[in-house]
């Protein structure tokens, strides 16, 4: 992990497998998992919308510093890659919005 988070590992692998595929499990297997079983109690809820989403940073800052860090040897790629991460990164914050919203209508 921490070769990941100094963008030590090549672009390739930090995007598709830590950043696509990772956050890909996380986010779908949830909503399979409560679609399946429902809604898991509201604290369980959040704290499992928190550690994801603090996963989604991780890998989004990992996966930026890969592409800096690789940019001669992929030279388009790491572009397209930071292209991708700053629309991921909005919508992080998006979900944190989300949170918030959700957090103010519970203790209303």
């Amino acid at each position: 992990m921490e070769n990941f988070v100094n963008g030590k590992v090549n672009l390739p692998k930090s995007f598709w497998l830590y950043f696509f595929l990772i956050n890909l499990i996380l986010k779908q297997g949830t909503k399979i998992l409560t679609s399946t079983y429902g809604q898991p109690p509201k604290f369980i809820g959040i704290l499992l919308f928190l550690a994801i989403t603090a996963y989604g940073f991780f890998s989004i800052v990992g996966t930026w510093r890969s592409a800096t860090v690789n940019k001669e040897k992929y030279k388009g790629w790491a572009t397209a890659a930071k292209i991708i991460l700053s629309l991921a990164f909005l919508n992080e914050i998006s979900r944190l919005g989300t949170l918030l919203v959700f957090l103010k209508d519970l203790v209303n």
